[in-house]
């Protein structure tokens, strides 16, 4: 059986791809249900322009209510990116500003930046996840 929804999400099985393109790259999350005698779960990948990237899973051992099947797994992967770009990228902000500590108003401040270098590619990363995770 196959179905279309008309906003981008293909369901094939127990498999589904969600499809954005963001600033002129197509994401791509392809979930997948699995299940052994004692659980199951979800998984997703992330591909990015065709690349993969990430995966992340999720096991449940009792029934569970999401508002459409696969939307915690994706939402977990999407969410563990934006984490791990954000502190690479305050990272990479302190070390070339030569900051120890980064006070809440210039951590805002940092990450409202075009920023320059190998910290505008990061940046441009940790908004496209951003923007991704609120399509979920």
């Amino acid at each position: 059986m196959l179905q279309i929804s008309t906003d981008m999400n293909l369901i094939i099985n127990k498999i589904m791809k969600h499809t954005r393109t963001i600033n002129g790259r197509t994401y791509d999350i392809i979930s997948r249900g699995w299940s052994t005698s004692r659980s199951w779960g979800h998984k997703s990948e992330l591909y990015i322009d065709g690349n993969f990237v990430e995966e992340g899973k999720v096991r449940y051992y009792n029934r569970t209510w999401e508002s459409y099947q696969f939307r915690t797994c994706m939402q977990n992967l999407i969410w563990g990116l934006i984490e791990r770009t954000e502190k690479k990228f305050l990272d990479q902000y302190k070390k070339d500003n030569d900051i120890k500590r980064l006070t809440a108003s210039r951590k805002e401040e940092a990450l409202k930046s075009e920023g320059e270098g190998i910290q505008k590619v990061i940046l441009r990363n940790y908004k496209d996840f951003k923007k991704m995770y609120k399509t979920i």
